[in-house]
């Protein structure tokens, strides 16, 4: 599914959105793109683009040189 699909469909992109960030452990334990997107069974760039707003306002890390996100550990769990 390409980006402007899932622009023209936010229900779809919420709910992908909610199940890889499901997907990430809460440890911070990092998931590769590949592993989402099989997981979730969609392709890599939905992956991105449901998590972009999520990395973009500090949720979630990612690291380019493994391809993976991570979550950010926040409040008490620091």
């Amino acid at each position: 599914m390409t980006f402007m699909e899932l622009q023209d469909n936010a229900q779809q992109l919420a709910r992908l959105r909610i199940v890889l960030l499901a997907l990430l452990p809460k440890t911070g334990e990092p998931r590769t793109v590949s592993e989402l997107a099989a997981s979730a069974y969609t392709d890599k760039q939905s992956v991105s683009d449901a998590l972009f707003d999520d990395y973009m306002d500090g949720r979630i890390g990612f690291d380019v040189v493994t391809d993976s996100f991570h979550d950010k550990r926040q409040g008490s769990a620091l």
